[in-house]
């Protein structure tokens, strides 16, 4: 959509749709040629979900993995990051996760993360 020097996300702010609707946009997105979807902004009251994001990741799938996910919002624990891993990797495979196609925006998990680079 914005060709190959930019990158376009669609953020549906899923803690305050439906499932139908987080569907319904993430099938219009792919559509319109988003390069990602992503879940929420984290300025809301309900951010990120795993169901949310188990349906966005679901038509990702369903149109060949040519769009990627980013989890966003309410994300503060490794276990949390995890759990959208896992997600990914189960509909999409090891190989469809990399830096072009899999993004988690979490700046809590910053801090849990430097011990471990350390």
């Amino acid at each position: 959509a914005c060709g190959s020097t930019h990158c376009l996300k669609l953020i549906l702010e899923t803690g305050q749709l439906t499932s139908a609707q987080i569907r319904a946009a993430s099938e219009l997105g792919i559509a319109a040629g988003v390069d990602f979807l992503k879940t929420s902004t984290g300025k809301v009251a309900v951010n990120a979900t795993v169901e949310a994001g188990a349906i966005m990741l679901d038509v990702i799938a369903a149109h060949g993995g040519r769009c990627g996910f980013k989890a966003a919002g309410g994300i503060r624990s490794l276990a949390d990051a995890a759990l959208y891993l896992d997600l990914a990797r189960a509909r999409l495979g090891d190989g469809w996760i990399t830096p072009a196609h899999f993004r988690i925006g979490a700046s809590a998990l910053y801090d849990a993360l430097l011990p471990l680079l350390a």
